[in-house]
């Protein structure tokens, strides 16, 4: 059986429906394909887990944990940009930005309901608008990480995905 494949235009004139095209397209970037977004999945599977499991502890302590003000929101942005990013990373999509940060929203919000339910714990708007805000902050560095002027070498290993053709 075939591997679907969600690949994107013509590489070197091959068919991204055969599946000696995505031999072909493997063996031109040195390696399967599917292993590193299969990596970045498990990955975002295991980071997810961990999200749930910590949500599901009551909280013990009167102080925060960032002793500034609002700081647990800045926990919560950086929670999940790295979901996001994540997300961006595991996604084999075409539309790959927009389907991490609803992917990101959805299980923000899943959060905020299930900390609902556990004890000495709340469900928050505002920690879900920071939830958010962590997607957002993780779009846009993606996006100045792609524009900016840096060396091509340095943009290719910074964005590297597995589903683009590799740049000589």
């Amino acid at each position: 059986m075939a591997r679907p494949s969600l690949w994107v235009g013509r590489v070197d004139g091959w068919s991204p429906k055969t599946e000696s095209g995505l031999s072909a397209l493997s063996s031109q970037l040195g390696g399967n394909v599917y292993k590193p977004r299969l990596l970045w999945a498990v990955l975002l599977f295991l980071y997810a887990a961990a999200i749930f499991a910590f949500s599901s502890l009551p909280m013990t302590r009167e102080e925060p944990l960032v002793p500034i003000p609002h700081g647990d929101k800045l926990l919560h942005a950086l929670e999940f940009f790295i979901f996001f990013l994540l997300c961006w990373k595991a996604l084999p999509l075409k539309r790959k930005m927009l389907t991490s940060l609803i992917l990101t929203a959805i299980y923000a919000g899943s959060d905020e309901i299930h900390q609902f339910f556990v004890p000495t714990r709340s469900a928050s708007l505002f920690d879900w608008f920071a939830d958010l805000a962590g997607g957002v902050a993780a779009v846009i560095l993606i996006y100045l990480l792609a524009y900016l002027p840096l060396s091509r070498r340095l943009r290719l290993r910074i964005l590297a995905r597995p589903d683009r053709e590799k740049e000589t």
